[in-house]
């Protein structure tokens, strides 16, 4: 399936795959730098330009949504990593990449502040309708008939679906401010919720219960939708829910019904299920909504970091060792780097 290039060292082609907006930093190279290593920029968003994209590399840096699909991988002859920028792997399918011998990896540990911090500034701006009375004042009204709704935080709750490293760090910040925090989590016991000073719940208690809703859960088959109609019309009518982890976790059209419907009170939103997001969007003409886009991850930090640390497992990999953070542990012994083939 591949060819043996190390006695050799002929050279590795390592491609950086993603969206429009990615650029070409010196931190790939300058940790890829032991190695003879072509490092290529290529703008693909479609599988069929993925495909033509990765068929001859040897590894990928893989940024954003472009799919790399089972058709795109059987196309992959060479390849012995994928590695994406970033805690999702929702654009690979990591059953194909573990039956092609493909070690999947991700960064799981680069934006806990960054991204804890832009939920917690979502959720600051929804509390104190920071939009509503920037465009008043932007529209010339000096408007105090708008303070009605605002709710003082040190009386409220804040419900947390998903307590992993992110979570668990807004609720930590919460707590500070004096919010009561709640967490769902199913793979997490009550004691590992209980040690942050947060309150185990179930799904359905949080949801009738939470003021503000913040989501930090990986997108895969049992989290698409996990928020629909069903679950907005449990919610309070004056509670906002904020979203700073994968678009489709929210049923868009659902949310757009309940927000012009008055089921839920607002919603800050760093996600959304077509990103970029149209023109035509119902969110857009929102007052009731704080929208950004998709950057609650980024700090200048954290953007060197998370490059760095994706081309160092693309490194160790061409060296014919495991990295670190492997997603498809599966693929552990019969991957491509364990049978010699990089």
């Amino acid at each position: 399936m591949g060819e043996d290039k190390s006695a050799a060292n002929l050279g590795y082609r390592v491609v950086q795959v993603g969206p429009p907006n990615i650029t070409l930093w010196d931190t790939e190279p300058s940790a890829l730098e032991a190695l003879n290593v072509d490092l290529v920029l290529e703008i693909a968003t479609k599988e069929e330009m993925v495909l033509q994209a990765l068929k001859d590399c040897d590894a990928v840096l893989a940024w954003g949504a472009s799919p790399i699909t089972r058709r795109v991988m059987e196309a992959m002859h060479r390849c012995v990593i994928i590695a994406r920028y970033g805690v999702g792997v929702d654009s690979v399918d990591l059953e194909a990449a573990t039956e092609h011998g493909i070690v999947v990896t991700n960064v799981p540990d680069y934006c806990i502040q960054e991204v804890s911090n832009h939920a917690l500034l979502l959720l600051l701006a929804c509390n104190q309708k920071l939009m509503v009375f920037h465009n008043a004042l932007c529209d010339g009204r000096w408007d105090h008939s708008l303070l009605d709704g605002i709710g003082r935080l040190e009386e409220q709750t804040l419900g947390v679906v998903g307590f992993g490293q992110i979570g668990r760090e807004l609720a930590r910040k919460a707590l500070a401010l004096g919010l009561k925090v709640l967490a769902y989590d199913p793979y997490l016991s009550n004691a590992g919720v209980e040690e942050v000073g947060a309150t185990p719940s179930d799904f359905t208690s949080l949801l009738e219960t939470a003021d503000y809703l913040s989501l930090h859960v990986p997108l895969n088959d049992k989290t698409r939708h996990m928020i629909g109609e069903a679950e907005l019309r449990m919610m309070k009518t004056t509670a906002v829910l904020v979203n700073t982890s994968r678009g489709p976790v929210v049923d868009e059209g659902a949310l757009c019904q309940a927000l012009l419907e008055g089921w839920i009170a607002g919603a800050g939103l760093d996600v959304f299920e077509k990103e970029p997001i149209s023109s035509d969007n119902k969110l857009i003409k929102m007052e009731n909504v704080v929208l950004t886009p998709h950057i609650a991850d980024y700090s200048d930090a954290s953007r060197a970091e998370v490059r760095r640390k994706a081309a160092e497992a693309v490194a160790r990999s061409l060296s014919g060792s495991h990295p670190i953070n492997v997603v498809n542990h599966e693929v552990l012994g019969q991957a491509r780097i364990d049978k010699g083939m990089t």
